[in-house]
């Protein structure tokens, strides 16, 4: 669980000379392979001799004379793009010196958190652009929508975004492990923090998140609204995403049909209403799997750079994304390049597919590189939550002495909860059910039939091993059917039942019914997610009373307000801590046990402040103690969407002095 807070930090063992070494080493290869690249792309291409002698300059035919100002224009754009390359190096290597500070210089102690995150923008867009350089080798079909398909995907991202962004704060008014969230955001605040390094000490991810949920913050306020409003806007650009990886990958067809799955695909839609940055993950992974496939149709070494860029920016979110698109981007691009290599013919692959893989590789380094490099220098491991939860040597020895027992307890849970298997945590997403409903698992299981009988096509097995990788993967690990760790094969979920009703249009041979039938049940969908999911999961997720909701009901209250808990129930005193500062709260805070809570005890408190009792409704002595100290009125409750049952009641004593 993100918010456990007994797991430690997980270092790497050693000393700053060593780190200060291998980070020497680190640059200066960087700088070498991206000084190699830069001298490719200078003499990439030869330039066409023109002499005197030859072609005097009076007498050079026409079609000379063009050929002169097609390759002075060339140079003329390799030297922007060396320029672009140059200058995004330069800005991320400074970017990632500010928050390692391994050579601690002076000058950069000002790199403050705006201009850190201006560097990591403007350094990704500038390698991307520096790597583009190329034209196109080979036509391909373009995948973007045409007439009604357009309008189809804009509405679906205009129903998906209204879907994530409706009633964002009292839908769940509860904090689902997004204290980390809420104290990255007050970190923030300190313009000096480094970006780069995770904000507290069980978070492996930079605070890169935060820091756009910080300004969503100032722009709607403290509070969840201001935290989880960047989630909805990231969750549905996943939208088209998938939408151009289908259509990539089959055609506009199977990338509409993905687009409206994920649209309404419960989990999808929960993870996109929440302020934790797993959501991203999806995000870029998807657009670098895009992008890849799309240069490998086209030829085009703009699409091999973004892809790049892409695959480098999974690293500054949740771990599961910085580990599984890298192996994921590269397994897919080995698959394109093996049928090309055929034993019985001499290799057909090309030296500009593998340029362009170079492209990508390269691109995936240097934008990647600063988060790393801020991780290995605060002596933090980049795999930190899976080396803390990670359940590897028993997994082997039960491989060796209990195959039957791992099979039940390790292998088989992960896969079976894409479509049988609950929510363990509760916490996350919760439900009764699977990730997959029950009356769409058909469709699922139709997909990776289908998937399965083509399985040598590189892709559908992008598809299995994605879809694979993931739950393999969660084996590994000790709560193994937590959601949020599957959040990362949503869209690949989505691809594989859009899949499933394709080959059924095949099947049948009535593309139309099939389609109706899809649009149906994807809207049966968003009523269960609305209906039936939020209702089991608003109780799901309070074992017990929430007393972070105490916070949201003192903005209010007089600024010397003494807040007293009359409970029993388990509290933390730094999530409140942490609640407080977001909120800007200073209030004294005092809990008291139910039976430690006596008439002379209230005596004793002062009349010149104000005070808020929250009390547990059913403790009846308690509540008849405070009433006849202060000659109270009854306990009123919350005005936000809590279940009654896991909520305190409020007796509000003001002061006895205006």
């Amino acid at each position: 669980m993100q918010g456990d807070q007994s797991l430690k930090w997980i270092t790497v063992n050693s000393t700053r000379g060593n780190r200060r070494a291998i980070s020497s080493i680190a640059i200066l290869s960087g700088l070498l392979a991206a000084g190699a690249f830069v001298v490719a792309l200078v003499y990439r291409r030869k330039v066409i001799p023109i002499t005197p002698e030859a072609s005097p300059i009076p007498e050079i035919p026409r079609m000379v004379v063009t050929a002169v100002k097609i390759e002075t224009s060339s140079t003329i754009i390799r030297i922007q793009h060396i320029t672009a390359l140059i200058t995004g190096i330069i800005l991320l290597a400074l970017l990632a010196e500010s928050n390692g500070k391994i050579f601690d210089l002076p000058w950069l102690q000002g790199f403050n958190t705006r201009w850190q995150f201006m560097a990591l923008v403007a350094g990704a867009a500038l390698v991307g652009f520096g790597l583009s350089i190329g034209e196109p080798r080979k036509s391909a079909d373009s995948i973007l929508p045409h007439g009604w398909e357009r309008w189809a995907l804009g509405g679906m991202m205009l129903a998906g975004l209204a879907i994530r962004a409706w009633n964002l704060e009292e839908a769940v008014f509860m904090y689902v492990d997004e204290f980390g969230s809420v104290y990255t955001v007050v970190t923030l605040r300190d313009v000096t923090s480094r970006l780069l390094v995770p904000s507290w000490e069980i978070a492996g991810w930079s605070q890169v998140y935060g820091y756009m949920q910080a300004f969503t913050a100032q722009l709607f306020g403290a509070n969840l609204i201001g935290l989880r409003a960047i989630s909805p806007i990231v969750g549905t650009l996943t939208i088209p995403a998938v939408y151009g990886l289908g259509a990539t990958l089959f055609n506009r067809r199977v990338g509409l049909l993905a687009a409206l799955w994920l649209t309404t695909f419960p989990p999808h839609i929960h993870f996109s209403r929440l302020g934790v940055p797993n959501i991203a993950d999806p995000l870029f992974g998807v657009l670098a799997l895009v992008l890849l496939a799309r240069g490998w149709q086209t030829g085009r070494g703009r699409d091999f750079a973004l892809a790049g860029v892409m695959l480098g920016l999974t690293q500054y979110f949740y771990e599961a994304g910085r580990l599984l698109f890298p192996i994921l981007a590269a397994g897919f691009a080995l698959t394109l390049i093996l049928p090309l290599i055929k034993p019985k013919n001499p290799p057909t692959i090309s030296r500009v597919n593998l340029w362009n893989l170079a492209r990508t590789g390269l691109a995936a380094v240097l934008v990647g590189a600063p988060a790393h490099y801020a991780l290995i220098a605060a002596g933090i491991s980049p795999t930190m939550r899976f080396s803390a939860m990670n359940v590897l040597g028993d997994y082997l020895n039960g491989l060796r002495t209990q195959p039957l027992e791992l099979l039940q307890n390790r292998i088989l849970p992960p896969f079976l909860h894409y479509v049988w298997t609950p929510d363990a945590s509760q916490l996350y997403y919760g439900g009764q059910f699977g990730l997959v409903l029950p009356y769409i698992v058909p469709f699922f299981l139709l997909g990776i039939g289908w998937a399965l009988w083509h399985w040598r096509q590189p892709r559908y097995l992008l598809l299995l091993v994605w879809l694979f990788g993931v739950a393999f993967g969660n084996g590994f690990i000790e709560q193994n059917v937590f959601s949020s760790r599957y959040v990362v094969a949503l869209p690949a979920l989505a691809l594989v039942i859009a899949l499933g009703f394709r080959v059924l249009a095949l099947m049948l041979k009535r593309r139309r019914l099939v389609i109706g039938l899809a649009v149906l049940l994807a809207g049966s969908q968003i009523v269960y997610y609305l209906s039936f999911h939020l209702p089991l999961y608003n109780r799901q997720i309070r074992p017990f009373r929430d007393f972070a909701e105490i916070v949201p009901r003192a903005i209010n209250f007089p600024p010397e307000t003494q807040l007293h808990l009359i409970t029993d129930d388990a509290f933390s005193y730094w999530q409140f801590d942490t609640l407080q500062a977001y909120f800007n709260l200073r209030f004294e805070f005092i809990v008291t046990k139910p039976d430690e809570l006596t008439a002379e005890m209230l005596a004793t408190l002062q009349r010149d402040v104000s005070h808020a009792f929250f009390v547990i409704p059913e403790d009846t002595i308690s509540i008849g103690l405070i009433r006849a100290q202060f000659d109270a009125a009854e306990p009123t409750f919350s005005p936000h969407n809590v279940p009654l049952d896991r909520q305190y009641g409020l007796i509000f004593i003001p002061s006895e002095i205006p």
